[in-house]
């Protein structure tokens, strides 16, 4: 049997990175995790940031294929989540982990996910989530469905 999230949708501002405002999508409690997921909406700054990079993928390409061993150029999705740490806590003062990470765009949005363990407590009735930039720190508190 599959187990369903509790998950809040919270949609607030969390964080802005060079014109780019991230919001929290998502908190998600999952039987062995939280996922958090934070998505940067399409501006004009996103699609160029985009676009650019596949140039930068073209030239790349051509310079792997004559013989170079550097990596590729990251994602817009990867320079979001490495431009961001996120945290999280509860009311109960569980001790959480930070286990994984993943990020992507279709184009017109950054999507960035932030996966913690362990898995919220039931009696747990809300999550508080922390971004921290550069440019400083900003916390939103998602409040989440009862236990089933």
């Amino acid at each position: 049997m599959v187990t369903i999230p509790r998950v809040c949708a919270s949609g607030a501002r969390i964080a802005e990175l060079d014109d780019i405002g991230v919001h929290l999508l998502t908190v998600e409690t999952w039987t062995d995790r939280v996922t958090v997921r934070l998505v940067a909406a399409g501006t004009g700054t996103v699609r160029q940031r985009m676009d650019s990079r596949e140039v930068d993928l073209i030239d790349w390409t051509r310079r792997r294929n004559a013989g170079s061993d550097e990596p590729p150029p990251k994602t817009p999705g990867e320079e979001l989540m490495d431009a961001l740490t996120v945290e999280i806590t509860d009311e109960l003062g569980t001790a959480y982990c930070w286990v994984g990470k993943s990020g992507g765009g279709s184009g017109t949005e950054l999507l960035a996910e932030w996966y913690f363990a362990p898995a919220l407590p039931s009696q747990a009735p809300s999550v508080t989530v922390t971004v921290t930039t550069a440019g400083g720190a900003q916390t939103v508190t998602a409040l989440l469905p009862p236990a089933e």
